[in-house]
C-alpha cells in the first residue's frame, strides 16, 4: 500500500521522545510502557515509526517467534486517524516480517477493535481484563498460512463496552453498539475522560512541565517551527523567559540568545 507523504522505518533512539508523548496521551488505549523497555525496544529493532511527510505520526511495537507475530502496542495519532496509515504500518510490517499468523490484545472499550476487525483480523476468544479498568478484552487473530481448522469454528463475537462520559469524537472510546459486536455492560467514566481535547491534536505535549533548553519549570513560551494542518503535523518547542523569543512571519521565529543550543534540543526532539 502507498500513501504520499507516508512512511515507516525501524525506531531510532531519537524516536524515544515521540513515542513516549504518544503513549502518554492514549495511555487508556495503548498502556503503558515505562521509557527503558521502549529503549530495549528500539535497540532489539522491534518498535516501527510511521512518518507522515517526515514527521513521526504513530507507531507499533512488535515480535516475532516461532513464525508468530505479535502485536503488544499499535498507535497512530488522532489527527492522523481513519486515512489508512494505520493499515499502511501493519501491512509493512507483514511484508517485512512474514509470518504465519498474527496475534494482538485490544480492550473492548477502544475504537481500534473496528480497525482490526475491518484489516481482517478475527476475535477468537474474550477474556477479563485488569480490575481497575474492569473491562474485556478481545484477543485477535490472523491466519497467513493455511490451517487445517476453519476460521469460522474458532471465531467468537467480540465484545463492546461504552465508558460513561467518555464518548468524545477523538477519546478513542467506543461510542455506542457497533455492528457485529456484542454489547455488554457499560463502564464508568475514567477520572481524566471528562475532560473535552481539541478537535484536532496536531501537536504532541513535549515537555510541557519545563523548558526544552534548560529544563526550568517556569512560565514558557511556545515556538511554532511548523504549522500543523491536514497533512502535516506541527512542530512545536517551549523555552522560558531565559531564551526570549521573537515572533517573526509565522512559521519563522527568531531566537535571540543561544540559538545553536535550541537548534541543537530541536533536532533530538523532532
Amino acid at each position: 500500500m502507498s500513501l504520499d507523504g507516508f512512511n515507516v522505518r525501524l525506531a531510532d533512539e531519537p524516536d524515544i521522545t515521540y513515542v513516549m508523548a504518544l503513549q502518554r496521551a492514549n495511555r487508556e488505549s495503548v498502556g503503558g510502557l515505562a521509557k527503558p523497555a521502549v529503549m530495549e525496544r528500539i535497540s532489539r529493532r522491534t518498535l516501527a515509526i510511521g512518518t507522515l511527510n517526515g514527521d513521526p505520526c504513530g507507531y507499533l511495537l512488535f515480535d516475532v517467534r516461532d513464525k508468530t507475530m505479535r502485536i503488544p502496542q499499535a498507535c497512530i495519532q488522532y489527527d492522523a486517524r481513519r486515512r489508512k496509515y494505520g493499515e499502511a504500518l501493519v501491512r509493512w510490517l507483514m511484508e517485512h516480517y512474514p509470518a504465519d499468523e498474527i496475534r494482538l490484545r485490544c480492550a473492548a472499550d477502544i475504537e481500534a477493535n473496528v480497525f482490526w476487525r475491518d484489516m481482517g483480523f478475527t476475535c477468537t476468544s474474550v477474556v477479563q481484563g485488569g480490575r481497575r479498568r474492569g473491562r474485556l478484552i478481545n484477543c485477535w487473530a490472523m491466519w497467513l498460512a493455511p490451517r487445517l481448522i476453519g476460521v469460522e469454528e474458532i471465531a467468537t463475537m467480540p465484545a463492546v463496552q461504552v465508558r460513561v462520559d467518555s464518548m468524545y469524537d477523538n477519546s478513542g472510546f467506543m461510542r455506542g453498539d457497533v455492528e457485529g459486536f456484542r454489547p455488554v455492560t457499560k463502564l464508568p467514566k475514567l477520572a481524566w475522560s471528562n475532560r473535552k481535547r481539541k478537535d484536532a491534536m496536531t501537536e504532541m505535549p513535549y515537555k510541557r512541565n519545563g523548558c526544552d533548553l534548560c529544563g526550568r519549570v517556569a512560565p514558557l513560551s511556545r515556538i511554532e517551527l511548523a504549522p500543523g494542518n491536514r497533512e502535516k503535523l506541527a512542530r512545536v518547542a517551549y523555552v522560558c523567559d531565559q531564551h526570549p523569543v521573537e515572533r517573526a512571519s509565522t512559521p519563522s521565529v527568531v531566537v535571540k540568545g543561544d540559538i545553536s543550543r535550541l537548534k541543537a534540543q530541536l533536532d533530538t526532539l523532532f
